[in-house]
């Protein structure tokens, strides 16, 4: 069984060149490798794509969801936990998932609740963010280096695949 069924998705290795025309830090390799695989119909890691993102290096990690959305895919996504079914769809996926470590995350999000939303809303933690991703938990240290790397990485996307799919059914 696929994880995300009826999503293309498109693989991309970061490069790992390092852009020093405007940095004071003149070094010319990064020190880590990364990658990220996009489904949905764009085709960006940072536009309204549901990403699974990996980096391996001095910080690693790695992340799924949306990390960035403007405009219409923004409004849909707070329509969509403004909504008492949906938006209890989306804490319930959530739930098991911080109790396991994850962390969620996003390009930006605002300081106080978005205009019209009552402060007090249920979700307005998750209504203030511009995005919505979920930081995996750490990467063990014994798999870190090793060939079971590729199956943890496997586990946290099956995991996560519920709220990238709630994410891809109520932006794309």
């Amino acid at each position: 069984m696929r994880v995300y069924p009826r999503q293309d998705m498109t693989a991309k290795i970061f490069r790992i060149y390092r852009d020093v025309r405007f940095s004071n830090d003149k070094t010319p390799y990064k020190d880590h490798a990364s990658g990220v695989l996009i489904g949905g119909e764009k085709k960006e890691p940072n536009t309204g794509a549901g990403a699974i993102y990996l980096q391996i290096g001095p910080e690693e990690g790695g992340a799924a969801g949306m990390w960035s959305l403007e405009g219409d895919e923004l409004a849909r996504f707070r329509k969509a936990v403004l909504d008492g079914r949906r938006g209890a769809q989306l804490e319930k996926l959530l739930k098991p998932l911080l109790a396991e470590g994850y962390s969620i995350t996003s390009a930006a999000q605002l300081k106080r609740a978005p205009k019209g939303v009552d402060p007090a809303h249920p979700r307005v933690a998750l209504l203030r963010r511009k995005g919505l991703a979920l930081d995996f938990p750490a990467i063990p240290r014994e798999v870190r280096h090793s060939k079971e790397l590729l199956e943890w990485c496997v586990g946290r996307a099956r995991e996560v695949a519920p709220v990238v799919r709630w994410l891809l059914d109520v932006v794309a």
